[in-house]
């Protein structure tokens, strides 16, 4: 008969509850739910880690390979290990070692590496010895080398390769395993194991927390007793046991017992507790159980866990729907808040609508005030080359300002409008000149960059004639060419009296 892991899928042999990775994963989650439930809720999930036991069994398993000395009562074994420990592993001492690995021809021990409860130690013949905490280990690979010793690269970097030698390649898989069980059994997992030890059913896309058959007896009484405890303590002391053996429906039960007793988040002040409820929840809701989408809908509408976003509680309202399951239970409250947040959201686009043809209506109040303001510039100033966008203004002034919006001012930024134009080019194009708005001026010379100077920042000191024979404006560095207007400086003196006309304006 085929087995399959029931975390992944992948098939297993048939003596193996797990594949070796969702094992190895599992090592580590049990480690992290055991401080959780200290933690926060001051239960003691797991039995007592006895680590010379661990080393024991690590042993049995892997003993059998050349060059791996576990730290047990054996003198060999004792041997090498001090040898690396004096020859490049000082710094270990002070923890519990492992197991050593003799990578010399001779047997001392001096090159290798070494493995205790918080990071290995290696040293490679004619290099510099180094170390790495189990906490900066993200991986271990192995590169073949055709002529010479092979290597366990550290995170994939040659700067943490550890040699090799007299190792075929079957040995240097199960290294690999030994290590990253050793290493994760030291570490917390990143994500929780949901439903280690629980069937799934042989369904479709979606299913019901109930459908899961619990394969293990042992997590399944633990269940059972915190299903019948009739105070909140004891439901999340059982639950908490058989989660740690990887009950799916306790894991579920605890989302659920944390959802309904408001003081449990409260007390989780570093938001471990928060984190891993979000993490069982979207494993589940991953494989389609459709409790766990509705709790999570449930977490984002009342914000629990998470923060509060209608949003993304109608999404999985929506999800719940769309499973096809009606069972009262879990519609009638999914089918209402649904209902509610449908209504909200249309409320909001009312409300958003509503708002933005107030906001549009506000700039057209605005600009008219603006141009009406341009007129009273227009009564006093006559230049040629320059248009007045009053409410009044002629066609080709609105083509000219429209040229000039085209050609090299683009867009405008929110409430502000284009006022008065000044077509610097001599077959009357507007690509190049001035456009004034009531925030600012747009400058556009040919073959340059459009300038933008804000009246806030326009000062007379500033504002200079330069030239040889006939003068251009500048503001500052900021050239305006004004060449069209000739060698009559009355006009010049007129462009700069409506720069500074817009600036006492508009710009206070």
């Amino acid at each position: 008969m085929i087995k399959f892991c029931p975390m992944c899928g992948t098939k297993v042999r048939p003596n193996d509850k797990l594949c070796t990775k969702c094992e190895l994963n599992f090592f580590a989650y049990q480690k992290k739910l055991e401080r959780l439930a200290s933690e926060v809720f001051d239960v003691d999930v797991s039995s007592t880690f006895d680590l010379k036991s661990y080393i024991s069994s690590l042993n049995e398993r892997y003993g059998y390979m050349s060059h791996i000395y576990f730290n047990v009562d054996n003198e060999k074994n004792q041997s090498k290990i001090n040898s690396a420990l004096n020859s490049y592993a000082q710094s270990a001492k002070n923890e519990n070692v492992i197991f050593a690995f003799d990578d010399t021809f001779f047997g001392g021990a001096e090159d290798g590496f070494l493995v205790t409860d918080k990071s290995i130690y290696a040293h490679n013949m004619n290099q510099k010895a180094f170390s790495t905490s189990h906490v900066e280990v993200k991986e271990f690979s192995l590169k073949f080398i055709r002529f010479g010793s092979d290597k366990i690269l550290i995170n994939g970097e040659e700067n943490f390769a550890i040699e090799v030698s007299g190792c075929d390649e079957l040995q240097l898989k199960n290294l690999i395993r030994l290590l990253n069980e050793v290493h994760l059994n030291f570490t917390e997992a990143t994500t929780p194991c949901v439903g280690a030890v629980s069937t799934p059913p042989q369904t479709s896309k979606y299913c019901r927390i109930d459908d899961y058959v619990c394969a293990d007896a042992e997590a399944e009484r633990l269940f059972q007793l915190g299903d019948g405890a009739t105070t909140f303590e004891e439901k999340i002391k059982y639950f908490f046991q058989a989660a740690f053996k990887g009950h799916l429906k306790a894991q579920f039960a605890l989302v659920v017992n944390i959802y309904c007793e408001p003081l449990v988040l409260e007390k989780d002040t570093q938001g471990n507790l928060a984190n891993t409820t979000i993490e069982f929840l979207t494993q589940m809701s991953e494989r389609g159980i459709v409790d766990a989408m509705a709790m999570f809908g449930h977490f984002y509408f009342e914000g629990k866990a998470v923060e509060r976003d209608f949003d993304k509680a109608g999404e999985w309202y929506e999800k719940v729907v769309q499973s096809g399951y009606d069972d009262v239970d879990v519609f009638d409250i999914v089918k209402k808040r649904l209902a509610l947040i449908k209504d909200y959201q249309k409320a909001q686009v009312r409300s958003k609508n509503a708002h933005e043809k107030a906001l549009s209506k506000l700039d057209e109040i605005f600009e008219k005030s603006a141009r009406r303001k341009v007129e009273e510039i227009a009564g006093k100033f006559s230049l040629r080359c320059i248009y007045f966008y009053t409410l009044d203004c002629d066609r080709k002034t609105a083509d000219k300002i429209n040229l000039a919006m085209s050609s090299y001012v683009k867009k405008l930024n929110n409430a502000e409008f284009p006022l008065i134009v000044f077509d610097s080019t001599t077959l009357g194009s507007a690509d190049c000149g001035c456009l004034f708005t009531n925030l600012g001026i747009y400058i556009h010379n040919d073959n340059e960059d459009t300038a933008f100077i804000s009246y806030k920042n326009l000062d007379k000191s500033t504002v200079t004639e330069r030239g040889l024979f006939i003068m251009d404006i500048y503001i500052g560095e900021q050239k305006i060419e004004t060449s069209i207007c000739g060698y009559d400086r009355d006009e010049r003196v007129i462009f700069t009296a409506i720069l500074f006309f817009m600036k006492d304006t508009f710009g206070a």
